[in-house]
């Protein structure tokens, strides 16, 4: 209820125009509200680099132990159940609305933590990983979605990519504590973040699209003037008005009745009587009929097939060139290098680098735009793969040559570096940006569940292809692909960066446009 809400704007409404600090500082605040749960996220995904070691070693007298196909499983399950996460929050999200929803994610979170402290068989791991999958799958869409719905428009990229990061920091604090105490106790520690996460949630607002969309109208503009700095009803009249609009368009509604015209510009009334673009005329609110088969039309069509396959691509290329079906393993990754610092004290290094990567990108973005970023990244990444493999298949290898060791370090960081200053967190503003307005919410999901889904495939084969071509073949098929990816993102793929959404959409019916120049 918006009243719980804190509400120093009735103190302070004397303030019609606020100051831009005051502006952006409830955006900030609400944002790192919902980013506890990023940080959540990547605690959760990175706990496996801590328990897999572990639990895998023949000499550790641990009452817990797993081979490596057990282990494999337990890495992957999280992937394989997340496309089921994002199935039922797709199902809850417009009912329940974001805030709601993530605010229930913490509980099953909780009992995950709670379980993987207390695990005395693979069992309960495996039940404790497919609940991790629900989880990640239940947070994705009202995360995303909420923060694109409270944000206004100059602050927005700015405030995703801040949000992004706390899945990264997640990682960092996951490794950190793994320097100090076991997995068990890191497992326990961890329980407390979806506590926070619950406190911090309860005090901020629902987004006012959804609560318009729901009759809510006083509780929406109250939201939208707490999101906007405290402030008067005067002050966000025209973006409450915009909103209101959006939020109909949104729900496939025309406006009526009550004697007020409508231009068909506007809208996307059904044409009556001739009519056409341009004219004005009287309509009744009506909910647009959709069947099943226009919506299954909309998701086949060559309008969305094409940019999806696209983002498909890219999220294939992405998990390849950042190793992140490696991640489960990267303690013994660097095993194999014998790098100079410990296989944790590693996994901290890359995740601070990684958020430096992350904060390059936030500041560069802009100017640079996005398709150099992604092509830097991948060529460059490809080039530290060669590396590896290299340094991996040489007759004086890591084991045996300190300069080798120090600088297959260097490179580690490097790959993480420019993955998280491209690739990654470009290919998943794609996912958001290429999409077709119609069918765009299930195309969504369809391409986030293959992320995971390629995930889990290369976390449960990663063992078996090991076996079978070695790391350092491993490390020359992900370069491969990494330059194949540069190639794709010339030659196939459109910049979107300071571009409308509306002008994004034609290019995928305009087959004319331009994607190869800078």
């Amino acid at each position: 209820m918006m009243e719980n809400l804190p509400q120093p704007m009735e103190t302070r409404q004397e303030t019609s125009n606020p100051s831009t600090f005051r502006q952006l500082l409830p955006q900030v605040l609400a944002c790192s509200a919902k980013s506890v749960l990023y940080l959540s996220l990547g605690m959760l995904v990175g706990l496996p680099t801590l328990l897999i070691p572990d639990v895998t070693d023949p000499s550790n007298l641990n009452e817990l132990f797993l081979d490596n196909d057990q282990a494999s499983w337990y890495g992957s399950l999280t992937y394989i159940f997340q496309p089921l996460g994002s199935l039922a929050s797709g199902a809850l999200l417009q009912s329940v609305g974001c805030k709601k929803l993530m605010i229930m994610v913490n509980i099953p979170q909780f009992v995950s933590w709670i379980m993987t402290y207390y695990a005395s068989s693979a069992l309960v791991l495996y039940i404790s990983s497919a609940l991790v999958g629900l989880v990640v799958g239940l947070m994705e869409a009202p995360t995303c979605r909420y923060i694109s719905e409270i944000t206004h428009p100059n602050y927005r990229g700015v405030l995703t990519s801040y949000s992004t990061s706390f899945v990264t920091v997640g990682f960092l604090l996951v490794y950190a504590l793994g320097l100090v105490t076991n997995w068990r106790n890191v497992a326990l520690i961890s329980a407390s973040t979806p506590v926070l996460a619950i406190i911090v949630l309860l005090m901020i607002p629902e987004t006012p699209i959804w609560l318009m969309s729901k009759g809510r109208s006083e509780e929406a503009l109250q939201s939208l003037q707490w999101l906007r700095g405290w402030t008067t009803k005067e002050a966000v009249q025209e973006e409450y008005t915009k909103l209101q609009f959006y939020a109909k368009k949104q729900q496939g509604k025309t406006i009526h009745a009550y004697g007020k015209e409508v231009d068909i510009a506007d809208e996307k009334p059904t044409v009556l009587n001739g009519a056409s673009k341009g004219d004005h005329l009287e309509v009744e609110e009506v909910e647009e009929r959709r069947g099943l088969k226009e919506k299954i039309r909309e998701l086949t069509c060559k309008e969305m097939l094409v940019p999806l396959g696209k983002c498909i691509v890219l999220f294939f290329v992405s998990i390849c060139s950042g190793l992140l079906s490696l991640r489960p393993y990267f303690v013994q990754v660097f095993e194999e290098f014998d790098l100079p610092t410990d296989g944790l004290t590693t996994s901290v290094l890359i995740s601070v680098i990684a958020i430096v990567g992350n904060i390059v990108c936030m500041l560069i973005i802009n100017r640079v735009k996005k398709r150099p970023l992604i092509i830097f990244s991948l060529i460059s990444t490809a080039l530290c793969l060669i590396l590896l493999a290299l340094f991996l298949m040489a007759p004086t290898n890591p084991h045996n040559n300190a300069s080798l060791r120090w600088w297959s370090l260097i490179l580690f960081l490097i790959v993480n570096f420019v993955n998280n200053l491209g690739i990654y967190p470009i290919s998943w503003t794609y996912l958001s940006e290429i999409l077709p307005y119609r069918g765009r919410g299930i195309a969504t999901a369809i391409g986030s569940s293959f992320f995971y889904i390629v995930i889990a495939v290369g976390v449960k084969t990663y063992p078996s292809l090991e076996q079978q071509i070695g790391l350092d073949g491993i490390f020359l098929l992900y370069a491969v692909i990494s330059l194949a990816g540069a190639y794709f993102t010339y030659f196939s793929l459109p910049e979107t960066e300071g571009k409308f959404l509306s002008d994004i959409e034609t290019h995928g019916k305009d087959k004319k446009i331009q994607v190869t120049s800078f």
